[in-house]
């Protein structure tokens, strides 16, 4: 017998035979799945795999007749750790050549190492491995990312950041990690080029990134702070498609015009945006790009008329791509420039409430946002190193108090000004106040008084709009928590302004999730606000 370990995300089992290969075997048919080749560090074929353990989201094994331990990246195949044991019991001393050893296995605070006909077992810790024993199940066993995901906190990070603020933290960044495997787990592993579907293969419906997206869900239904955050963290995602697969068909994988575009849907469409933007950032010569948009429109959009919102969120995106574009070439007139091009698409309405958002989002600082928006360069220029080499790729961004330095002030309340410029105010002022509070995380009692800050000059409704920005905003950062909410709103001084501002909350969590504050139990522990959530009805 070789080795054979189960990695409990995924619901398969890892199989050996001694050679260079690892098998996939489905949980319940024991069917084979696919194989991947290992190769070291320095790019040549492992054979003689052993033994396995199921550790932390890699698959690590020893090597037959050697002390070497590596641990593998079970999506590529490629080395991420490898550990010379032979210190623990020299061979010298073991007697017979044929005492290697072969036993590893994980424990709640330590890997047990032991070999054939070995009298003894060593306790292991990995001091280079931080996450390793926080991905522990509650019961001892080999648990899986998950667990390492919802219990990692590191001394010195916010442990309660979340949104783009999560992104900067070690869970965050583990998170994008795992997410990224499943991504890049294909039925082929052959990068999709020029404009060809990828259809899936004989197992469509687990595969690259609908697994992601589903495994996206499911951590966010057991993990607040996840939920709270999975907007930026389904925006990389798209990114990183886009990036990996070059092109849009790749990139949604056979979803569109399918059940599975629901998926597309998940966290506000943040996948399907991210997609779109990179696919608008790639066009060469500025003058193709309403062209381009309305090409994305019409094989896109359109498709995406059997999701809730499908086709407005797609156009939506459109928006976020063509100013993006235009802020590559210079910041100065983007806005005009980008209303000009939302001129030309289809649907100029949805696309300049698209170009808002990403304004607001961006001005404070653009490159400090780049950096928010890239997971600490998780996902651009080092994608696959980051997936081999955890940690790598991440230098230079610094932790959050250094990303914070990055960012200039916001002009207070003045920048609210540039509202006139667009066809729709709604769209721009709904979209303000996230330029103060990308400056200043979690401050929306502060973000208020930015909306209501007279010196803006600004007319009443459109500071209505701002407030209605500062309850969505708060509602998708505590998307498990609505008392938070309510001590927000409650801080107006109009009454009215605060009812507004909850109930503009309530319907973001309803555009979101698809269901209702009262349905998900967040009127239980309001006050305030109580009656309010417990009569609004969605659908």
């Amino acid at each position: 017998g070789w080795g054979i370990t189960y990695d409990p995300i995924h619901q398969e089992f890892i199989v050996s035979d001694g050679s260079s290969s690892l098998f996939f075997w489905d949980r319940d048919s024991l069917a084979e799945k696919r194989t991947v080749t290992i190769t070291r560090f320095d790019g040549s074929e492992q054979k003689k795999l052993n033994e396995l353990e199921y550790m932390d989201g890699l698959v690590c094994c020893n090597i037959w007749h050697s002390d070497d331990i590596i641990c593998v990246d079970p999506a590529t195949g490629n080395s991420t750790r490898e550990y010379d044991m032979s210190s623990l019991w020299p061979a010298s001393e073991r007697g017979s050549s044929e005492n290697v050893l072969n036993g590893i296995a994980l424990g709640k605070d330590h890997v047990l190492i032991t070999g054939k006909r070995w009298d003894r077992m060593f306790k292991v810790v990995f001091s280079d491995w931080p996450t390793l024993f926080a991905s522990n199940s509650e019961d001892g066993g080999a648990g899986g990312n998950e667990g390492g995901i919802h219990d990692l906190v590191v001394e010195g990070e916010d442990a309660a950041a979340v949104s783009y603020n999560f992104l900067l933290t070690s869970k965050g960044t583990e998170t994008i990690h795992v997410l990224l495997g499943d991504l890049l787990q294909l039925p082929s592993s052959q990068r999709q080029d020029g404009a060809s579907a990828l259809v899936g293969g004989d197992d469509a419906s687990s595969s690259g990134p609908r697994r992601a997206l589903r495994h996206l869900s499911e951590l966010m239904e057991g993990d607040g702070q996840i939920a709270d955050s999975c907007h930026p963290i389904a925006h990389n995602l798209g990114r990183a498609a886009y990036r990996y697969f070059g092109s849009l068909d790749a990139a949604y994988d056979g979803m569109v015009g399918t059940e599975d575009a629901r998926l597309l849907r998940l966290c506000n469409a943040a996948y399907l945006h991210g997609v779109i933007e990179l696919r608008l950032r790639d066009v060469d010569d500025v003058k193709d790009l309403a062209a381009t948009a309305r090409e994305i429109e019409e094989n896109v959009c359109r498709s995406l008329d059997n999701v809730d919102r499908g086709p407005w969120e797609c156009r939506h995106g459109i928006g976020h791509g063509i100013v993006q574009r235009h802020r590559l070439d210079a910041e100065r007139d983007v806005i005009r420039k980008g209303i000009d091009s939302c001129q030309e698409t289809f649907s100029p309405v949805d696309c300049e409430n698209g170009l808002w958002m990403d304004h607001f989002a961006t001005s404070g600082n653009i490159m400090a946002m780049e950096n928010r928006m890239m997971a600490a360069d998780v996902v651009v220029g080092g994608l696959m190193s980051a997936l081999t080499s955890p940690g790598e790729g991440e230098e230079g961004q610094g932790d959050l108090s250094t990303v914070r330095k990055l960012f200039k002030l916001p002009p207070l309340p003045a920048s609210l000004r540039i509202c006139s410029l667009g066809t729709s105010a709604f769209d721009c002022f709904i979209y303000a106040a996230t330029e103060y509070l990308l400056a200043h995380p979690g401050d929306y009692v502060g973000a208020l008084r930015y909306c209501t800050d007279p010196s803006a000059g600004i007319e009443s409704h459109a500071v209505r709009y701002c407030i209605d920005g500062v309850g969505s905003q708060c509602a998708k950062e505590h998307m498990d928590d609505f008392s938070v909410v309510e001590e927000v709103c409650r801080t107006l001084d109009d009454e009215a302004d605060g009812e507004r501002c909850f109930r503009q909350a309530m319907d973001y969590f309803a555009m979101s999730s698809g269901g209702s504050p009262k349905e998900a139990g967040l009127c239980d522990d309001l006050t305030v606000y109580k009656s309010t959530c417990e009569a609004s009805i969605f659908g």
